[in-house]
């Protein structure tokens, strides 16, 4: 008899529902987002997007948030693999970052700098279950006064 081939289990896709707010380009296999609408800067919250017209959003650009005078709160989803420096930059209210992602090591991230010309309040929220493999991360280990579990 012969073996059944394997069924590929498809990728749980996120939400995508402020993908309206964010500008972009073509970084590796996906999407960078490189800023925020005019609409999306009068917000106070925002989550980026899984999906932006059918294509994965991989990672964050430099200076992504500037002009975002209203943002207290980004939620960052798993579909995020890498953080330019100066990603938050241009948020004066930014207050939270809270990110959905099980390892710290899925994040690429620049080992100084990424916080450096923000908010001294901002934390950065992620699941309690990954708080150890985020403070144990070469490149977050370094940011350990920033992190929040919850």
């Amino acid at each position: 008899e012969p073996t059944p081939t394997p069924v590929p289990t498809p990728e749980v896709v996120g939400s995508s529902r402020d993908a309206a707010y964010f500008l972009t380009e073509t970084f590796n296999e996906g999407l960078m987002i490189t800023g925020v609408t005019d609409e999306g800067k009068k917000r106070s919250e925002l989550e980026i997007p899984w999906l932006i017209d059918g294509e994965k959003v991989v990672a964050i650009g430099s200076n992504a948030f500037e002009g975002c005078n209203e943002l207290r709160s980004i939620y960052i989803q798993a579909n995020i693999a890498r953080v330019m420096q100066n990603a938050f930059d241009g948020a004066p209210r930014l207050a939270e970052i809270h990110i959905d992602n099980d390892s710290g090591a899925n994040i690429l991230i620049p080992g100084i700098g990424l916080f450096d010309n923000v908010p001294g309040r901002l934390k950065v929220y992620i699941p309690q279950s990954a708080y150890g493999s985020f403070l144990a991360d070469y490149f977050w280990g370094n940011y350990n006064d920033r992190l929040v579990a919850e």
